[in-house]
């Protein structure tokens, strides 16, 4: 039972990387968008290093 809780867990941690991704590059792309405001690709770049870091 251990080794199935590991493994999801392990399948877990994968799945925040790439989502910490997904948030780095949005942010990027709201930097070089001017339709939206600053303060959102600032949040989501804070969003980003907060998953990578967790």
């Amino acid at each position: 039972m251990m080794l199935y809780i590991n493994s999801f867990n392990n399948t877990w941690l994968i799945g925040l990387v790439f989502f910490a991704l997904q948030l780095f590059v949005f942010g990027y792309l709201i930097f070089k968008s001017d339709y939206i405001p600053g303060i959102i690709e600032v949040l989501l770049i804070i969003a980003s290093l907060g998953y990578l870091i967790g």
